[in-house]
């Protein structure tokens, strides 16, 4: 992780903090009950191997709370998981981070740096919007227009940032374009996809790592998630 890199990283986050000032003042795509800035965070310890992106955090009041995920935060997410296997999620703690979704980090995570210990070890975590509706969802097609180029740029500064072994995209179907953009593409032809299309992917191509695009993890088989966690493995230690 270069300098460079890092001050690009910290500065795009300060744009993203004057862009939500902007919305909220003209009050341009902002849902009822407001928006909210939500930046994601990194569980890597060292290393990163995985980057994961999501869609986006909703239901974050960044008026009551830091905007970056803090070590408290992040924290709830492993003490959801039992240790050390992080096999399955504790019911009754921290509610919110009861999903398939972590479920699906931690295998990642598990499957691809294979570092042991901590259950996100090699884990950065990221969204693909960063302002989303305080009440709860994801960012419409309004809200996410608002932020389109925004959500690109840093995207690439955070994986210009991070290096990581393998960029996962559980976002698909949502703002596909975006992470074509993201990844220099043209579109889903320039991806080889799975039989039957729940994910595709790209190798490592100049100094961009491989990416792999899922759906979202939630209610699907456990043996899908198997076979993306498995591609995403053979992706990353592909020279």
């Amino acid at each position: 992780m270069c300098n460079r890199a890092a001050r690009e990283e910290q500065l795009l986050y300060g744009e993203w903090q004057k862009r939500l000032a902007q919305l909220r003042a003209q009050q341009v795509a902002i849902p009822k009950g407001g928006a909210s800035l939500f930046y994601g965070g990194t569980l890597a310890n060292g290393r990163v191997s995985v980057l994961l992106v999501g869609k986006a955090t909703g239901g974050w009041d960044d008026d009551s709370n830091p905007p970056r995920a803090t070590e408290e935060f992040l924290a709830h997410c492993l003490d959801s998981y039992h240790s050390p296997d992080c096999g399955h999620v504790k019911r009754k703690t921290c509610p919110p981070y009861h999903s398939h979704f972590w479920h699906f980090a931690a295998e990642l995570a598990r499957a691809v740096a294979s570092e042991g210990g901590c259950p996100f070890d090699g884990l950065a975590w990221t969204n693909l919007a960063k302002i989303a509706p305080t009440a709860r969802g994801n960012a419409g097609l309004r809200l996410f227009r608002e932020q389109h180029g925004l959500a690109v740029e840093t995207l690439k500064a955070e994986i210009r940032y991070h290096q990581p072994g393998v960029v996962v995209f559980a976002t698909c179907g949502y703002h596909d374009k975006a992470v074509f953009e993201i990844l220099g593409l043209q579109g889903w032809d320039d991806f080889e996809c799975d039989k039957d299309h729940t994910c595709g992917w790209v190798g490592r191509r100049g100094g961009r790592p491989p990416a792999l695009v899922t759906q979202h993890p939630q209610g699907k088989p456990r043996e899908t998630r198997c076979a993306w966690v498995a591609k995403a493995r053979e992706l990353a230690s592909a020279q």
